[in-house]
């Protein structure tokens, strides 16, 4: 989680984070500085080594599979992430 910002960070019910997975709300880049919330809903799954940059909205009952740089300039109204469905009896 960002250290810096950890206030930024709004993570859903039910939620799991997987191993050595990374959630930053500010980046540094050579000619600009970003700042953005960062929001995780119910029912979320993030995968191990797995890299959240600022402004990502991941909806709820999405994956994010393992090692996934997840990056996103959109309004809070999009998402960002993979929504996996399955069937248990494969």
């Amino acid at each position: 989680m960002d250290v810096f910002f950890p206030e930024l960070i709004e993570i859903g019910d039910n939620s799991i984070i997987g191993f050595n997975s990374t959630i930053l709300c500010h980046e540094f880049l050579v000619d600009e500085y970003r700042l953005g919330r960062v929001r995780i809903g119910k029912n979320v799954t993030i995968g191990a080594n797995t890299t959240i940059l600022p402004g990502v909205v991941i909806a709820d009952c999405s994956m994010v599979l393992l090692i996934r740089l997840s990056i996103a300039m959109y309004p809070d109204s999009w998402a960002v992430c993979l929504r996996a469905r399955w069937n248990e009896d494969q």
